[in-house]
């Protein structure tokens, strides 16, 4: 006949205090376990963010994506080195010159296609206003401004240098900040073979 007075504990446990300091350690290690995880979807987030790239993100349209940064690119390369070389088939200003030769590589390749983008969408602006405030419109800089803001906003899809990038950058951070369960249970006092027998109290 069973004794209602004896319950069922982890027999490597003997006495209350010690059934209490399991109970602690196993709730710091489930905080430590969930503090990893949402350090590792904050990073990937940010990620995201920067690169312009995500789950989201589909195959048919990052197909898109390439062939369009494929044609600007060459374009964008085109005009920014012409220019650059002093060529009498386009004459660019400095700025926009050096603005459309980055777009392009960047496009081209697509390296860091959303921060040069924008920086060449910057520049594009500043050299636009520059020639209506001399009473000209610089189409070209307008063309590559817009160019700028569209794959700023879009990103380069994922048939792109960013898209292994960024997940290199992410399972380097995951590798780093992974939870070692050996490592964490040294550090609270609780052996890993022990843990992974335990059996709490229900």
């Amino acid at each position: 006949m069973n004794n209602a007075n004896v319950i069922s504990v982890n027999p490597g446990v003997k006495t209350l205090g010690e059934l209490n300091i399991n109970e602690i350690n196993l709730a710091r290690l489930s905080r430590t376990i969930s503090n990893t995880g949402r350090s590792t979807s904050s990073f990937k987030k940010a990620l995201d963010f920067t690169f312009g790239i995500g789950r989201t993100t589909a195959s048919s349209m990052s197909s898109r994506l390439l062939a369009v940064r494929t044609v600007a690119g060459t374009l964008f390369s085109a005009f920014g080195t012409l220019s650059l070389a002093g060529s009498s088939m386009i004459a660019l200003p400095h700025l926009l010159a050096v603005s459309s030769l980055v777009l392009g590589l960047s496009l081209l390749t697509g390296l860091c296609t959303r921060i040069a983008s924008l920086a060449a969408a910057a520049m594009a602006f500043i050299a636009s206003y520059s020639a209506l405030m001399s009473g000209t419109l610089d189409s070209t800089a307008l063309l590559v401004a817009v160019s700028g803001v569209v794959f700023c906003v879009l990103g380069p899809g994922r048939y792109s240098a960013d898209a292994y990038l960024r997940s290199g950058l992410h399972r380097i951070y995951r590798n780093m900040h992974r939870y070692d369960p050996e490592r964490n249970a040294d550090k609270l006092n609780f052996e890993y073979n022990a843990f992974s027998a335990v059996d709490r109290l229900r």
